[in-house]
């Protein structure tokens, strides 16, 4: 194990310890019902007929599985094969339950396997097309390959069952001998009996069941009551359950003890790494070099329109509806629609009208049906399907629609089934979700159709009684951007008279009618008007779909926001996520109140937005409020305007500057990172409050010199020092846990180098020296240059060194020694990376050079016990692997 292994086991176990703290606050749950628990050894009860029989249903799950559908990539093309595992991008979660997001760290996400590694039940809900089926096959394949990290790591061999509840919309619930069946139908009849019984109550069963929202309402209770009986029975399994918001609340499975998480929309980072695996995927399926070159041309074009523009931003913020965007950025040669029913709709043009055309395919099915009977058919079964409730259905019964719907739609005699294959091979539009079963590709492209077909049928009052319901509400948007004027008039004065006669629904109704007026291209002006209104009784608005629907509205709507004083936690943030999504300057004096006093999930919020603003006007009204209650990681574009920023106590500036003078202005900045390489440090020179500084790159022995910092206590230097986002710099005041590395091979810097620094370090105020603390390398410290940089530090109290090689046992000895004898020195951690328990013990340490003090720590490459020593560490991060 390397230092840096150690290191990460060690944050890890720190972090892990703080989220179980968060869970024990969690109102109403059980934390014990829903830790990580160690599953059984395999070899205790399975059979080698079984084992065998694994193997075979893992690589069929890899086989399924792992592959990530990308429009305009997979969906054009069915045999193109995209590795979901090799490309997933991970998204960012909340939860009004889990209070680990006030603890978090500032300037980074916290990842939804980040909040599910330590949990064995829980509740993912989020919007249509914002990852929730790809996460559940991630879990799958990730878990029955074993090749997940970090907080992930206790899943790994565990055996995933994935239940697609749509398939079963129409059938009854699947029993336990049943799991099997989805992922691998072609092992039905070579189950082992009681094989999945024994894999869930063992505890090495995890059960993805997806679509909670895709079975009727009348059956949402039967599930619920499925689940709560498969947990009683199998406690010790891991269950995952998806939904859209819409269909239930986050406390739906409260009584389970599922811990509900919401997945978060996709951030510009998000957003920039999906638009790479979105033109990797096309890439890497052209063997033509023009081509290859040009998708390189149109990623780069891609990636800077959504960077400038924020209507992209807001449009492409789902993984969908992102690769939405890609597909038709480069169908259009870089031309984008600037609202999401123009994105369908152009969608719809590429996929039906504009592919086969391009490429001359004609009659390939053994059959000629022009684009609008193609979009008839495809509207009527999708409004066939919504209307029953039904989600997917079998081929007979997609066959017998279609043998209804033709006669009247072509004078032309044509096979119904023949028509059917054309439509499931030539439209991208529909898919087999199992053998024998289709459905459509995204449940987004089914609303945008069954919304055409309702206006065609002239069914408004069908839906104006039905809007409230889950399955009902983006068909209802949807068609008010489909109708005409007088259609649309009709249906939004409809749903604001249900909203004032429909107490249970108001909430419900009066955000779809809110919604439909902010997409409404015209609409009669007291109609818009009033709903501008009753927008009010939406202020302020609960959660992120009240915001998303009264952002609509535009900047009308911001007069009417309060806060943040008076505000529930859930209230603020979705107050301050309407501002956002406005997105106009008008936003930025209401988001400036919010950040005076704001929590760290807010103070997250408004530093995540900060993209979507102009940054120096955005850096000067509103984050120059924040209290900054942690640090902030500044690139070049942001260190231009941390000036403002009057509160910052730690900052971390990620690529070298060619001045740091605006740092003068941060009179309470006490903690520093600074990534090189490094030339000159002069500008911070003299800087009143720094503490504590870390310096990482070439150059940093002549840098430090040129510093004067008055209040300097501790010093971490080295090339190679691992800060930013990996490093938890707050918590550990007097460690520095990083090993060098130089084309993957350990580098030490020679004793050389060191003695070049104890020079440069003569060098400061005889003051500065005094007042210093603490002092880190990265690097092996000879006991000679030691001894020239420790008498230069009388007042130093804590050192720490990590060696990237074995070091000679009589230097570490002479080393030992030296630090012994310096009165002043009460802490030191000193690790020596890439050698094992032998190897440490093969250095015969003096132990007589070790005093018997809590604070002194000597680490091999793995933890091992020093004798009659008890455990070493004071609650540092080492004595989080327990270290002794």
């Amino acid at each position: 194990m390397s230092m840096t292994a150690i290191r990460d086991e060690c944050r890890s176990r720190w972090q892990d310890a703080r989220y179980q703290i968060s869970l024990q606050r969690m109102p109403g749950y059980d934390l014990d019902d829903n830790r990580e628990q160690v599953p059984k050894d395999p070899k205790e009860f399975l059979t080698g007929e079984e084992f065998s029989f694994l193997e075979d249903y893992k690589r069929i799950i890899a086989r399924s599985l792992n592959r990530l559908e990308i429009f305009g990539v997979t969906l054009s093309r069915p045999d193109f094969h995209y590795p979901l595992s090799t490309a997933y991008i991970s998204l960012s979660v909340s939860s009004s339950n889990l209070e680990i997001l006030a603890d978090s760290k500032m300037g980074s996400e916290l990842r939804v396997e980040e909040a599910m590694g330590p949990l064995r039940k829980i509740l993912i809900r989020g919007d249509a097309g914002s990852g929730k089926t790809t996460l559940l096959k991630r879990v799958a394949v990730g878990s029955s390959a074993s090749d997940f990290s970090d907080k992930m790591a206790g899943w790994n061999g565990l055996i995933p069952f994935y239940i697609p509840l749509r398939h079963y919309a129409d059938r009854s619930l699947p029993s336990p001998n049943e799991f099997f069946e989805y992922a691998a139908p072609i092992l039905k009849d070579s189950t082992p009996p009681g094989l999945s019984t024994k894999l869930l109550k063992s505890g090495k069963a995890v059960v993805l069941i997806d679509g909670i929202d895709e079975v009727s309402n009348h059956r949402r209770d039967e599930v619920r009551n499925w689940l709560e009986q498969l947990n009683v029975v199998y406690e010790g399994a891991r269950f995952i359950v998806t939904s859209r918001q819409a269909a239930i609340q986050h406390d739906w499975l409260k009584e389970s003890n599922f811990v509900p998480l919401e997945l978060l929309p996709m951030g510009l980072a998000d957003q920039a790494s999906f638009i790479h695996h979105w033109h990797s995927a096309m890439i890497s399926g052209s063997s033509d070099a023009e081509t290859r070159l040009s998708l390189a041309n149109h990623k780069q074009a891609l990636m800077e329109k959504i960077s400038q523009r924020r209507e992209l931003r807001r449009i492409g913020n789902n993984p969908l509806l992102c690769a939405l965007i890609c597909a038709l950025h480069w169908d259009r040669d870089m031309h984008l629609p600037d609202d999401r029913m123009k994105l369908l709709e152009a969608a719809l043009d590429m996929l039906l009208a504009r592919r086969d055309v391009h490429r001359n395919i004609v009659g390939v099915e053994g059959v000629e049906i022009a684009v609008r009977v193609q979009e008839s058919l495809l509207q009527r079964i999708a409004y066939w399907m919504i209307r029953n409730d039904l989600a997917e259905v079998d081929h007979a019964q997609a066959i017998e629609r279609i043998t209804k719907y033709l006669p009247g739609m072509t004078d032309s005699l044509q096979d119904p089934k023949r028509v059917f294959s054309h439509l499931l091979i030539r439209t991208g539009l529909l898919r087999v979700p199992a053998p024998g079963r289709v459905d459509f590709v995204h449940r987004s492209f089914q609303e945008y159709l069954a919304a055409r077909q309702l206006l065609d049928e002239d069914d408004l009052p069908f839906l104006i009684k039905h809007a409230h319901e889950d399955n009902w509400q983006d068909v209802t948007v949807m068609a008010a951007g489909h109708a005409r004027e007088s259609e649309r008039n009709k249906l939004i004065r409809g749903l604001l008279k249900r909203a004032s006669r429909d107490k249970k629904n108001r909430a419900r109704l009066l955000v779809l009618a809110v919604d439909s007026v902010g997409n409404s291209p015209a609409l009669d002006p007291d109609i818009r008007q009033e709903a501008r209104l009753r927008a009010a009784e939406l202020v302020p608005p609960s959660n992120l779909v009240q915001a998303s629907a009264l952002a609509t509205l535009g900047e009308v709507v911001l007069d009417q926001l309060p806060g943040p004083s008076g505000l529930t936690p859930e209230e603020a943030t979705a107050t301050l996520r309407t501002c956002i999504l406005v997105g106009t300057p008008s936003s930025m004096p209401i988001m400036a109140r919010f950040a005076t006093s704001a929590t760290p999930q807010i103070e997250r919020d408004l530093i995540k937005a900060w993209a979507d603003f102009d940054r120096e006007a955005y850096g000067r009204l509103v984050l120059s409020e924040l209290p900054w209650h942690s640090r902030l990681e500044a690139t070049s574009q942001d260190f231009r305007h941390v000036g403002f920023f009057r509160n910052l106590e730690s900052l971390v500036v990620l690529e070298a500057q060619a001045s740091y003078r605006n740092l003068m202005a941060l009179k309470k900045l006490r903690q520093l990172a600074v990534k090189g390489p490094l030339s000159d440090l002069t500008g911070m020179s003299g800087h009143a409050s720094i503490e504590r500084l870390f310096i990482s790159g070439s150059g940093f022995e002549a840098a430090i010199s040129q510093l004067d910092l008055p209040r300097l206590e501790s010093l971490f230097v080295g090339r190679s020092l691992n800060i930013g986002r990996e490093a938890p710099l707050e918590e550990y005041p007097c460690i520095s846990l990083v090993h060098s590395t130089q084309g993957g091979v350990s580098k030490s810097l020679d004793d050389g180098a060191w003695k070049r620094l104890s020079m440069e370090i003569s060098k400061w105020p005889k003051e500065s020296r005094s007042r210093l603390k603490s002092l880190g390398f990265d690097a092996w410290l000879g006991s000679s240059s030691a001894v020239e940089i420790l008498t230069l530090l009388p007042g130093l109290k804590c050192l720490s060194i990590t060696s990237v090689g074995m070091p000679d046992a009589g230097d570490l000895n002479r080393l030992l020694a030296v630090v012994r004898n310096k009165s002043s020195i009460d802490r030191v951690m000193i690790h020596i990376a890439n050698i094992g328990i032998g190897g440490a013990m093969s250095l015969k340490f003096d132990l007589a050079l070790i005093p018997t003090h809590p604070h002194w720590d000597i680490s091999p490459q793995h933890p091992f016990i020093l004798p009659d020593r008890g455990n070493v560490g004071d609650g540092s991060i080492m004595s989080c692997v327990r270290v002794s």
